[in-house]
């Protein structure tokens, strides 16, 4: 822990966010406007410094059909998984795209460049809970 650092905010706006940042407690209940400014930086420095500033994307959920070619990229086992959980499920190419974004999203957080077939599996489940929930 004694090489932990504080993420700095630099002059200009940016994020100078060190290899093991310490991330500050916020107040508040944690997931209104109180955060999100806060939160925001933080991810956007991190994906700065996790991609060498050669990805300009703010989450993954704005990613538009360009991204999701260079970003979302399958193996062909992972491909024939989503595309039977496609047709088993009935999805829409909306759901398609959404599970993309949520599957590049879980890979990130497993520090995963490829997307795998477990993340895809994950991303399905979380599509499938969101039909039972809201229909």
């Amino acid at each position: 822990m004694a090489n932990e650092e504080l993420i700095v905010k630099n002059a200009d706006g940016s994020l100078n966010v060190p290899d093991h940042p310490i991330i500050p407690f916020i107040e508040g209940d944690g997931i209104g406007p109180d955060i999100w400014r806060a939160a925001r930086l933080v991810m956007d420095g991190a994906v700065e410094k996790a991609y060498a500033a050669g990805r300009k994307i703010t989450c993954n959920a704005r990613m538009g059909p360009k991204e999701l070619e260079q970003y979302c990229s399958l193996d062909e086992p992972t491909k024939e998984l989503l595309h039977h959980a496609m047709c088993e499920l009935k999805l829409s190419a909306r759901a398609y795209d959404r599970i993309l974004k949520v599957a590049r999203t879980i890979a990130d957080l497993a520090v995963s460049e490829p997307i795998t077939a477990d993340h895809i599996s994950e991303a399905i489940q979380f599509r499938s809970l969101d039909r039972q929930i809201w229909g």
